[in-house]
């Protein structure tokens, strides 16, 4: 039997992973195996007007292509890596498994013509704002954080008008973007009234009290 203390640091080094955004990204590898299956799990508007809901989550882990599937999983694993790291396990998998059914809903309202739909994009761009957010706090970071910020309102821009290369003959969808970018910060802004800020906890904290003489 291994020594608790060995078992302490490996239990110590496995939390430290980005368990829920490797979890994502192995669901998408498998789930993108098989070209038939791709066609069960794909966000299809007809199917899911039809009651096969499960689309609204499984939609986001099927890809066009193998270059599609590489970029996107390595995005995500960049910025829902890092809001793991300082959100938790826990919450950010509540962002991603709260988040995906939302994304769906919302391009089932705010696309209309959109048919057939397949990606992880949606999901970066839902961890995007809580990324920025949590990298915020470092002031030394804040002038590339802002270009950053500039940049992809240009991407959210251009999306409609520039092909990607990733998926040839295939338009990125312009509303899994910004559906995807208006929930993290909606998930950011939810997070932070939730959250009591620590001048408020040190304002709330009773006085030290005082040595005696």
């Amino acid at each position: 039997m291994l020594p608790r203390a060995k078992l302490n640091t490996a239990a110590q080094r496995l939390a430290g992973l980005p368990l829920v955004s490797l979890a994502a990204v192995g669901l998408a590898l498998i789930a993108s195996l098989s070209s038939t299956a791709s066609g069960e799990l794909e966000f299809q508007r007809l199917a899911l007007l039809q009651g096969e809901g499960w689309r609204l989550w499984t939609g986001h882990f099927v890809h066009f292509g193998l270059l599609h599937l590489l970029s996107d999983s390595l995005a995500l694993l960049l910025l829902a890596g890092l809001v793991e790291r300082h959100w938790g396990h826990r919450d950010s998998g509540l962002l991603l498994l709260g988040g995906a059914p939302l994304l769906a809903a919302l391009l089932l309202l705010l696309a209309p013509t959109l048919h057939v739909y397949r990606g992880l994009s949606g999901l970066v761009w839902l961890c995007a704002a809580p990324a920025l957010a949590s990298l915020w706090p470092h002031t030394r970071l804040r002038p590339a954080l802002l270009l950053l910020v500039a940049l992809a309102v240009l991407k959210l821009s251009l999306d409609q008008t520039t092909p990607s290369p990733l998926t040839p003959g295939i338009p990125p969808e312009l509303w899994a973007h910004r559906s995807g970018a208006l929930l993290g910060v909606l998930a950011v802004v939810l997070r932070s009234l939730s959250r009591p800020s620590t001048t408020a906890i040190r304002q709330s904290a009773p006085p030290a009290p005082e040595p005696r003489r």
